[in-house]
């Protein structure tokens, strides 16, 4: 049963890699439910080295 929890992930917790797999590990065990917006995405990969922005892009999508 999907979590009632929801939660809005900012651009400054989703450009860590560990705390943004973290988060989203607690969010697939259903701990709660993740939502970005698409600007705060594209904040978060407009900050990110290109080349990892371009392997993130394709894998996390809300």
């Amino acid at each position: 049963m999907p979590s009632p929890v929801k939660a809005l992930l900012d651009a400054n917790v989703l450009y860590s890699n560990h705390l943004r797999n973290l988060l989203l590990q607690f969010a697939q065990n259903d701990l709660f439910d993740v939502r970005w917006s698409e600007r705060i995405e594209q904040e978060w990969l407009g900050a990110i080295e290109p080349r990892t922005r371009d392997r993130v892009a394709m894998l996390y999508r809300p």
